[in-house]
């Protein structure tokens, strides 16, 4: 048997002006929640890869024929805390700004 390694990487979504993601899901699973950040409902998405080959920064993946990316913790800003990549940064460099990790 041949094992090949799997890694998922998660690329930052810069919510890029076109959104070109939310505008071609045609189930409107991959949607804008109010905090201004593009998230995916995984009940109401199909796997049809539209917005993974939407989106020119390749951010949305298909994993285990669901989109998925970072949703930068929406529930977890709900409730006043920063995103889990925010508080395990060691060095403190990464910060959430006006709703932007940088």
């Amino acid at each position: 048997s041949t094992f090949h390694k799997s890694i998922n990487e998660f690329i930052n979504c810069v919510a890029c002006r076109d959104l070109s993601c939310i505008r071609l899901c045609p189930t409107g699973a991959m949607h804008m929640h109010f905090l201004g950040v593009p998230v995916v409902d995984p009940d109401e998405c199909l796997g049809c890869g539209y917005c993974v080959d939407a989106c020119r920064n390749h951010v949305p993946q298909l994993i285990d024929g669901k989109a998925v990316k970072c949703d930068m913790c929406v529930d977890r800003q709900l409730q006043g805390k920063a995103p889990y990549c925010v508080t395990a940064c060691r060095r403190g460099r990464l910060k959430l700004i006006d709703g932007v990790l940088g």
